[in-house]
């Protein structure tokens, strides 16, 4: 979704495949860090995105980051939740296979 938006539009390997906007990453960027904002006040202190067991929602949500990170985009610092979360589930062996 949004952080494929942005990445096709801002990485250099699309400069030459695609037109890039960055009106278009902007608008991604922006939807981006409000879509996190709810999941950072969902996650609260739990351990995992919808409670103390890992779902599907923390599967799809650590894939995510992890093409975020992959792909330099920045996640908004004051996402605390979301940045303890992603740092703590890296830590789980599924996570390193």
């Amino acid at each position: 979704g949004r952080i494929a938006v942005i990445f096709q539009n801002t990485h250099p390997l699309f400069a030459s495949r695609l037109k890039q906007s960055a009106d278009a990453a902007e608008s991604a960027r922006a939807a981006l860090t409000t879509n996190l904002k709810v999941l950072d006040e969902k996650i609260g202190s739990n351990p995992f995105v919808a409670g103390a067991q890992p779902t599907i929602a923390d599967c799809t949500l650590f894939a995510a980051l992890q093409f975020a990170e992959f792909g330099q985009i920045a996640i908004d610092p004051s996402l605390k939740n979301v940045h303890r979360w992603y740092e703590s589930f890296k830590q789980r062996p599924s996570a390193t296979a």
